[in-house]
């Protein structure tokens, strides 16, 4: 029988207590379906498609986006990207764009692609007052240095975001 002596106790009791070692962070790439490594993408990337548009949760309908409830075509025409070299598509719908996850995950399974899902929202729900925009710097023209030198940035608002409203959503 082996004995432990007080101070060989509080040791192992201290060191089992003890966080373990922080694992290096390795880069990953969150796609619909599964986590990968950005050196298993070996080809091409699409960084602005929209696999899957429609009416949104608010109640918004866009008849002219039904071709996208179609999910075995666009499958389809993934696929084909697929066989032409693209590796990773990412779709950047958002839930106001009409985005859904699982058609995207269908169309990820049916056609063997990596496909990334952007957040966030395009525009504002109805009845949401807009956030004020953050100025930006832009180069001025008129605007001199005292001692008539270089033109000198300053601030000034931004230009205003033009979106198209079909008719009738207009008010």
């Amino acid at each position: 029988m082996q004995t432990m002596t007080r101070r060989d106790l509080l040791s192992l009791l201290a060191a089992a207590a003890l966080p373990p070692p922080p694992a290096t962070a390795q880069p990953i790439i969150r796609t619909i379906l599964r986590d990968v490594k950005p050196s298993a993408i070996d080809g091409p990337i699409l960084i602005h498609e929209h696999l899957s548009l429609g009416g949104t949760d608010w109640g918004i309908e866009r008849p002219a986006s039904k071709w996208y409830d179609d999910v075995d075509l666009i499958a389809n025409e993934v696929a084909a990207c697929r066989a032409s070299g693209v590796r990773c598509i990412v779709d950047m719908g958002t839930s106001d764009l009409g985005r859904r996850i699982g058609a995207l995950r269908t169309i990820a399974t049916q056609s063997n692609m990596l496909i990334v899902a952007s957040g966030g929202l395009h525009g504002y729900p109805p009845g949401t007052p807009p956030k004020p925009r953050i100025r930006s710097p832009t180069i001025s023209t008129g605007s001199r240095s005292p001692n008539g030198g270089e033109r000198l940035a300053r601030w000034a608002p931004p230009v205003p975001r033009c979106r198209w409203t079909p008719r009738n959503e207009r008010r």
